[in-house]
């Protein structure tokens, strides 16, 4: 899917955090933060080729890693980072014209609301109990060589033209119970 219907550019986001990011702020994905992308998640960072995905990180991620990776810091914010896959329209699919950034700037964009539930992005997951925190490894040396490479086009359970949402409970979540049942409300509205 082109960006061509896009309201805003997906490289105006940070690939780890989703988060509007202000071109002061924005980092280009370097080795080093690939490596401990790759170190932190356990996953690579992929469809960096395609034009739907956000091609740059905040400095907030990158230094949140450095630190982790440095010691200086016991874990990121999150377990799980924002999860991107291509939208099938730029109407209720797309995060980027999900998300009303015009006029936002460093400091005001806290006041930013972001879409909770497109099909297209999964939004991340902050630690909890039962989410393990990561150890540091001593060396980023070959660390990505440890997996096989993944291509984008790889099958990686999600079908595109499955228009059912993944239903997760309560516990999954890690919601309190008013919230929970907003989402059960939602569900059968569905």
């Amino acid at each position: 899917m082109a960006t061509r219907g896009c309201v805003n550019s997906p490289n105006c986001f940070c690939y780890i955090c989703g988060s509007y990011t202000v071109k002061k702020q924005q980092r280009n994905i370097s080795n080093f933060v690939q490596k401990v992308y790759f170190a932190y998640f356990g996953i690579k960072l992929r469809v960096q080729d395609k034009s739907w995905v956000p091609h740059v990180v905040c400095s907030v991620c990158v230094e949140e890693l450095r630190q982790w990776f440095h010691g200086k810091k016991n874990s990121f914010r999150f377990a799980v980072p924002m999860i991107w896959r291509e939208p099938e329209n730029h109407s209720d699919d797309c995060y980027f014209s999900s998300c009303s950034v015009q006029g936002f700037n460093l400091k005001n964009r806290k006041d930013i609301s972001y879409p909770t539930i497109i099909r297209s992005v999964i939004r991340p997951v902050p630690h909890a109990p039962d989410l393990s925190i990561p150890s540091p490894p001593d060396t980023l040396d070959n660390i990505l060589d440890q997996i096989s490479p993944i291509s984008s086009d790889s099958d990686d359970g999600y079908d595109p033209g499955t228009h059912d949402p993944e239903l997760f409970s309560q516990s999954d979540l890690g919601l309190p119970k008013d919230t929970a049942e907003v989402l059960d409300l939602k569900k059968d509205i569905c």
